[in-house]
């Protein structure tokens, strides 16, 4: 393997970086147990070398690794490691995104602190792209806080800004978001029609995980619209973008669903 050629040579820092490009290989094709090793080494190797920005981004990854794994308490404690080691090298971008992460692990809890954190680190870093995922991620605590004319101002402004800076991933979760607002403020057909925009984004873009949380979105206002059938379809294909992405207990919440569904007189 590559790294073991990096070994052999002793060169500590090209197999830290092969080690993380492996983990993020293994990643984006959903072999999560490969990525945690790939980025647990990495991790390993910066530390050695006190390398603080690759710490940070290895920590970071290996935070979103544990929360696609469902495991949110050592997602967190990575995050944390993250947004300490941006700190550290003064990347204001780096905290943003640690924050961020944060803030969407936090948001169904109503904690609006992290999101809060990161809309005013991307601010300060002038990176429009984060920007507008924090505001969408705060909006959505705010959905779950029961302040839905706040929530509506915030992924409204989140919207705007992907547009502005042409980022597809920021414009469907914002989308996402939007059509929360709308479900929540009995605009059924209106959520629909925002949820089914932004998952035509996500399948544009090929991003299974903005799939999968586009479909969970349709599968729950159709589920408010008596539209079983169709609500249905939606949690199994939600259920199959996860699996893609080796999230199998995401995956096995949007089954669940699909099935309590079917079994309903």
């Amino acid at each position: 393997m590559v790294t073991h050629g990096f070994r052999a040579q002793g060169d500590v820092d090209g197999e830290m970086r092969a080690e993380n490009t492996a983990g993020a290989g293994a990643f984006a094709l959903g072999y999560l147990a490969d990525a945690q090793q790939g980025f647990q080494r990495a991790l390993a190797l910066a530390h050695h070398l006190g390398d603080g920005f690759t710490t940070a981004r290895c920590a970071n990854n290996l935070g979103n690794v544990s929360y696609y794994l469902g495991d949110y308490p050592q997602a967190l404690s990575f995050y944390r490691l993250a947004t300490t080691s941006f700190e550290m090298v003064g990347s204001w971008k780096g905290r943003a995104e640690g924050w961020l992460n944060t803030a969407i692990v936090w948001n169904e809890d109503g904690n609006h602190d992290a999101a809060d954190r990161a809309i005013a680190a991307a601010e300060r870093a002038g990176d429009g792209r984060v920007l507008a995922q924090a505001l969408a991620a705060r909006a959505e605590t705010s959905v779950a806080l029961g302040d839905v004319d706040l929530a509506r101002a915030q992924v409204a402004r989140a919207l705007k800004i992907s547009r502005e800076v042409e980022d597809p991933l920021a414009e469907a979760d914002a989308l996402r978001i939007l059509s929360k607002v709308e479900h929540v403020n009995g605009e059924f057909g209106r959520a629909e029609e925002l949820a089914r925009q932004g998952l035509l984004i996500a399948q544009e873009i090929e991003h299974p995980w903005a799939e999968a949380e586009l479909q969970r979105e349709l599968g729950t206002v159709r589920t408010a619209r008596g539209r079983r059938t169709e609500a249905i379809a939606a949690f199994e294909a939600a259920a199959t973008a996860f699996e893609r992405l080796g999230a199998a207990s995401w995956a096995e919440s949007m089954r669940a669903k699909a099935t309590e569904l079917g079994n309903a007189s």
